[in-house]
């Protein structure tokens, strides 16, 4: 009896010993995974660190491709890891909130421009803009096409500016995305007639970034997209309130007036390939450009950005993960207003 007794406690033992040792190589290859995933979130919050110091050294009263940060999407060795740096300015886009608050005659031209742009991207104009004025706006008056509390089931209208274009999910007109091929890089648009964009070497712009020269080189363009773009290529929430003419794409710069055509864009993206526009003065002397045009474009456009998007990206295993970081740039100074750890 005191034998079996003995077996019994020696199985039982043999068995917690079994169950303890798996537990405890689970535990450790989960402490791991964490261990590995926060040193790869701070080599990211790092590059993220130096690409802020990159837009605060860009002091210039305009904003293009030529500038430090506007490079395209980077591939940078940095503390044995392989991450991918991009910067890109949030004011090349529409500034959606814009339409809750501008003036009524810059909304209006804010609608106008959105319109046209609806009607390329093969979206039914009046109805994904009604949608959306009546989302942000504080009042219960529903649009010709719009849409107001009650309209979506239990869900609640916002009455608020947008805070992130996934809200545009939710609404009415907004569900399938714009038939339209995205930008097919950020450093050169795929409608400008001239190559190069004015980047600076790839080696200055490593050196920037304090990357030691002796590293291998990396893509200085943009991974191939779909033929299908997001509204994240067109739209912001983020904006200083005038679209970036020297950034804009050019489907964005042709719905801009009625006045615009393909034309005038083009020579738009040529003349930003060769030197940005700094001025009003400088859309002027654009070719086929017209004082009355420039006059109208004004309110609508700008030479300089306030709004930037960080995206750093580690791909390696274990712990892979993403920082989307958006700064503000006033002066010499930067305010992260948006910072998401994917």
């Amino acid at each position: 009896m005191v034998i079996v007794m003995v077996l019994i406690i020696l199985m039982v033992a043999i068995t917690l010993s079994t169950i303890l040792g798996d537990a405890w190589i689970s535990t450790s290859a989960l402490y791991r995974h964490a261990e590995l995933r926060e040193r790869n979130y701070l080599a990211a919050r790092s590059v993220v660190e130096m690409a802020m110091e990159l837009l605060r050294s860009d002091d210039n009263d305009y904003d293009g491709f030529g500038d430090f940060w506007a490079l395209g999407k980077q591939t940078l060795p940095f503390d044995g890891r392989e991450l991918t740096l991009e910067i890109t300015d949030e004011d090349r886009r529409f500034p959606l909130n814009g339409l809750a608050s501008a003036s009524e005659e810059d909304n209006r031209k804010l609608r106008s421009a959105l319109v046209r742009f609806l009607e390329r991207a093969g979206t039914p104009p009046q109805l994904a803009l009604d949608s959306l004025q009546d989302w942000m706006d504080p009042d219960t008056l529903r649009r010709p096409q719009g849409a107001e509390q009650g309209d979506y089931g239990q869900a609640l209208v916002k009455n608020a500016p947008l805070d992130s274009l996934e809200e545009l999910h939710y609404l009415r007109g907004w569900d399938n995305p714009p038939n339209l091929p995205p930008p097919r890089g950020y450093e050169k648009d795929p409608l400008a007639s001239l190559g190069g964009g004015g980047q600076m070497e790839i080696e200055e712009f490593r050196r920037k970034l304090g990357v030691p020269a002796t590293s291998p080189s990396v893509s200085p363009s943009l991974a191939p997209q779909a033929n299908t773009s997001k509204w994240s290529d067109w739209m912001s929430v983020w904006s200083g309130g005038r679209i970036n003419a020297n950034t804009a794409p050019g489907e964005v710069l042709l719905a801009l007036d009625e006045g615009m055509n393909e034309a005038i864009v083009q020579e738009i993206l040529s003349q930003r390939e060769q030197s940005p526009l700094k001025s009003e003065q400088d859309l002027r002397n654009i070719a086929g450009m017209n004082a009355d045009l420039a006059f109208r474009l004004g309110s609508l456009v700008g030479f300089k950005s306030s709004f930037f998007r960080i995206r750093v990206a580690v791909d390696q295993m274990p712990g892979r993960m993403q920082l989307d970081v958006v700064v503000q740039r006033e002066g010499g100074s930067l305010k992260v207003v948006e910072w998401t750890r994917l």
